[in-house]
């Protein structure tokens, strides 16, 4: 039996400025803002503009990020493995999963191993010889911003680059 996690915007709204995923008229997914108080009527904001309520018919709350390492061993090669194909995976997609892949690994950056974070830092630098960033304007810069965070960190822990 599939269970969808899905909600009818006409049964049930978001709390004014909750991040969602949305699902539109058009079949498309995207991670969302729903605003509505004072200056709004009820909108979503996504990639830097404001749509009306009609735009989603279905939204869902963001999955919440994994609590604690207990439940992983962050230093496993392995593990290290699956966290470098969800960044290959999201990296030139130009919908919610780059935002989403970014905002679940990025807390985990400190606790992963040297390995991961080096291949994670080539793939990322590298991203334009193999399909690019996505967007230019939305995509790109949060991969860079992204590509910058794991840099520094490399150079806080004496990591060096991959060729």
């Amino acid at each position: 039996m599939f269970i969808s996690n899905w909600i009818d915007i006409n049964k049930q709204e978001p709390q004014d400025r909750q991040s969602c995923l949305i699902y539109t008229q058009r079949g498309k997914i995207f991670r969302a803002e729903w605003y509505k108080g004072k200056n709004h009527k009820g909108d979503w904001h996504y990639s830097n503009r404001y749509y009306d309520s009609s735009t989603a018919i279905y939204w869902m709350p963001l999955p919440s990020a994994p609590n604690t390492n207990d439940e992983y061993n962050f230093e496993d090669d392995f593990f290290g493995a699956v966290i470098n194909c969800a960044i290959r995976y999201a990296c030139g997609r130009q919908s919610y999963m780059p935002s989403l892949v970014i905002s679940v690994v990025k807390p985990m950056l400190p606790l992963l191993n040297d390995k991961t974070i080096g291949c994670m830092e080539r793939d990322i630098r590298e991203a334009d010889k193999f399909g690019g960033y996505g967007d230019e304007r939305i995509d790109k810069p949060m991969w860079l911003d992204f590509l910058k965070y794991i840099q520094d960190l490399m150079d806080k822990r004496g990591i060096e680059r991959w060729q």
